[in-house]
């Protein structure tokens, strides 16, 4: 039986977060990034997943624990560092519409929401805040695997699948001479 939390993350914020990453990816197929701020923009982009991953890895595999709350925290710290830098990247190489930074907007705080939900939702994080308790331990118990195999595949799928073919892209013409191409 899910936890409240769970229950939040898996049928909406999830389901919000991975829509803001695949819309976020079709904005940058429209402006042709591969073109403009190309593979250093994608490669950051993919940095950002990574980082995402671990908050989402976090909330659904990791036992609360002060060492687990700090690696999530960590993970949305670094989130939003890497966000800067990708956006001082892009900036002078690309036109960023304002789909786009609205997009951006959904993706720099439903970390943020999915954190600070597991934080007041988490029945077991209580306990956790008042002890230093550091370790890194599986979630007990984890939810069943007939409901985390599809959300970890489905995940990787929408949350790191688009991403990786974005840096595929931006590698592919990099390794192609420089041409002129208009910027829609």
């Amino acid at each position: 039986m899910p936890t409240a939390f769970e229950t939040l993350y898996l049928f909406l914020l999830l389901p919000l977060w991975l829509a803001a990453g695949v819309a976020d990816q079709l904005c940058h197929r429209i402006q042709r990034l591969e073109h403009s701020a190309g593979l250093p923009e994608g490669l950051l982009h993919l940095l950002m997943a990574l980082q995402m991953a671990v908050l989402a890895g976090g909330v659904l595999l990791l036992q609360p624990s002060v060492g687990s709350l700090a690696l999530m925290l960590a993970a949305c710290v670094a989130h939003e560092a890497t966000t800067w830098v990708d956006l001082a990247h892009a900036e002078p190489r690309r036109r960023v519409p304002w789909y786009e930074q609205a997009v951006h907007g959904w993706q720099q705080l439903l970390p943020w929401v999915v954190f600070g939900s597991y934080l007041a939702l988490e029945e077991a994080t209580t306990p956790v805040l008042g002890r230093s308790v550091w370790g890194l331990h599986l979630k007990q118990p984890l939810l069943p695997l007939a409901w985390l195999a599809p959300v970890l595949a489905g995940t990787a799928a929408l949350g790191l699948g688009p991403v990786v073919v974005e840096v595929w892209r931006c590698w592919r013409v990099r390794q192609r001479p420089p041409q002129q191409v208009p910027m829609p």
